[in-house]
């Protein structure tokens, strides 16, 4: 019966937009009333304490000391009693992590629904508090060094994984009714957002009319399926414009955009008040002066 219920619940889902780079505390959070969806992918590690997550129909158990890796886009929420103990969460977009050349199956399991609970690391406590200082301290040459950081430590992840405490899941959501199609069309562009896109192909990835598909991911992404496609794609020219020294129009085309025009409108309708090269030269500038204006700028959102 529970299982019943925990499926009904799922019909209901909060849709937000992507959260960005970002690292915070939190502490006695009660349950999610309903689940939500992110492009993101979120790394939880508990100081102290236990928490139960519903995630595409799984119940995951997260104890303390344990870090626990999982992808947004899947319908997911922190189940009673909620969070007793505080502990530091951490969102990344989901096209830095595709970028890191990761062990295939890692990605694969982060797509398809399963929370990677990582094997214990002694050192990981005193990692998670720098990266939270990191983040916060507003200089940008620890940001840097948190990002890669980051980085680092998901190859290890990916090195060492252990399966989740709770093997028992729930068919897959994504299998089920509307909400189950938006679940395979938003996997489906995480895998492909790069690739020169049409909506029949994307409406073919859920079995469905390119008209209802556009009708439906509106509906409960409350976004357009091409708005998501831009939005990931702009994260992913972001981060190159970051790390790379690759010029403006290789990066429009690496990002999926087929244009460099594409580029720009992306940047003037998301990321209002700079073009690319500008935000290139404020990143270097922010370097230079010691100031922060860098990863955790609302450009990322």
């Amino acid at each position: 019966m529970n299982g019943v219920r925990e499926r009904l619940a799922e019909a209901w889902v909060s849709h937000e937009p992507t959260l960005g780079f970002r690292v915070w505390k939190t502490s006695d959070v009660p349950a999610m009333s309903m689940p939500h969806t992110h492009s993101d992918v979120e790394v939880n590690y508990l100081f102290e304490g236990s928490l139960s997550y519903l995630h595409g129909g799984a119940r995951i158990l997260l104890e303390a000391q344990q870090l626990a890796v999982l992808w947004g886009g899947i319908p997911h929420r922190t189940l009673p009693p909620g969070l007793k103990g505080w502990g530091i969460w951490m969102s990344i977009p989901l096209t830095w992590v595709l970028q890191w050349n990761l062990r295939p199956e890692l990605v694969e399991r982060l797509l398809t629904g399963d929370v990677l609970i990582a094997s214990r690391d002694d050192t990981d406590m005193s990692l998670l508090q720098r990266w939270y200082e990191d983040y916060v301290s507003r200089e940008p040459r620890r940001q840097r060094a948190l990002a890669l950081e980051v980085e680092a430590r998901f190859i290890r992840v990916s090195l060492a994984l252990e399966p989740a405490a709770d093997q028992s899941r729930l068919p897959r959501q994504a299998a089920i009714g509307p909400q189950g199609k938006v679940n395979l069309v938003t996997d489906f562009l995480a895998r492909n957002y790069l690739e020169q896109l049409t909506i029949k192909m994307v409406a073919a990835a859920a079995d469905v009319h390119p008209n209802y598909l556009m009708r439906l991911f509106k509906q409960h992404m409350l976004v357009s399926v091409w708005e998501y496609v831009t939005r990931l794609r702009l994260a992913h020219a972001q981060r190159l414009l970051l790390t790379t020294d690759s010029n403006i129009a290789a990066i429009a085309f690496q990002s999926g955009f087929g244009s460099l025009g594409s580029l720009y409108r992306a940047f003037a309708k998301y990321a209002p008040g700079s073009r690319p090269l500008d935000y290139r030269r404020l990143i270097q500038a922010d370097l230079d002066q010691g100031e922060t204006r860098g990863i955790n700028r609302q450009e990322f959102l």
